[in-house]
């Protein structure tokens, strides 16, 4: 196994979220190697390819699977894509993205250590679902061999079954700091404080010198409802 993060991300019709997504991790993902697998449940190849992008993968999705107790079949869909991503790359690292996220920071010094005693780390908990979610969603490939994630396995949403494994091995798991299971903490912000701007997404937090650092954004359904065309503007100016 080599020292490199598999990033696995599943597009559907939003390459110019993939984009930016992919110019932050560039920019943020520092000490260690890193390829990007983008699994396409539309067809747009050639659009997102044209960026000519280095370390880098196109799969092609499937849109159309069954919904197969998944709480939607665009949430199968979604699931199933992950798990095809999740099959490829030997990267000793591999982390789960929604497209419309996007790094703020530097962050794996920080982060990628606690999995030795985590079986992942999540960015966000949903309490009616008691699961975490992979919009930022980070383990070791041996974990997932071990305890046989199969993220087509429907549990609660996508992403659920990382939960349900932890739970039934008795794991411990760790979810950062973040916006969305803390509303006090949108005052900080960087891209929009206080959602002034945009009015939905989250942000997530590492620890630094005992102080929140922020690290992650999340837009928040925009692939399904439209984008606020004021994200792209404040990303591409964030990420200059």
């Amino acid at each position: 196994m080599n020292k490199t993060i598999d990033f696995i991300i599943v597009n559907y019709e939003s390459f110019n979220l993939a984009d930016l997504l992919v110019k932050s991790i560039f920019k943020y993902t520092k000490s260690y190697k890193y390829h990007i697998y983008l699994v396409d449940n539309s067809d747009q190849e050639e659009l997102f390819l044209k960026g000519n992008y280095s370390n880098f993968t196109y799969l092609k999705g499937d849109n159309n699977v069954p919904q197969k107790g998944f709480p939607s079949q665009i949430s199968s869909a979604h699931s199933h894509g992950l798990q095809k991503g999740l099959t490829k790359g030997n990267g000793e690292y591999v982390c789960f993205l929604d497209v419309d996220t996007c790094f703020l920071n530097t962050w794996t010094n920080h982060v990628i250590p606690q999995l030795d005693k985590n079986l992942f780390i999540s960015h966000r908990w949903e309490e009616h679902r008691k699961i975490a979610r992979p919009q930022f969603l980070i383990t070791k490939r041996s974990h997932c061999k071990e305890f046989n994630i199969d993220l087509s396995e429907a549990y609660q949403d996508s992403g659920g079954i990382f939960t349900k494994k932890a739970n039934d091995h008795n794991l411990s798991y760790s979810i950062l700091p973040n916006s969305y299971n803390d509303h006090s903490l949108r005052k900080f912000h960087t891209v929009d404080p206080n959602r002034k701007i945009i009015k939905s997404g989250e942000q997530a937090f590492i620890s630094e010198d005992d102080k929140l650092k922020p690290f992650f954004w999340h837009f928040g359904r925009g692939t399904l409802f439209g984008m606020d065309e004021n994200w792209f503007k404040l990303l591409k100016e964030y990420l200059k």
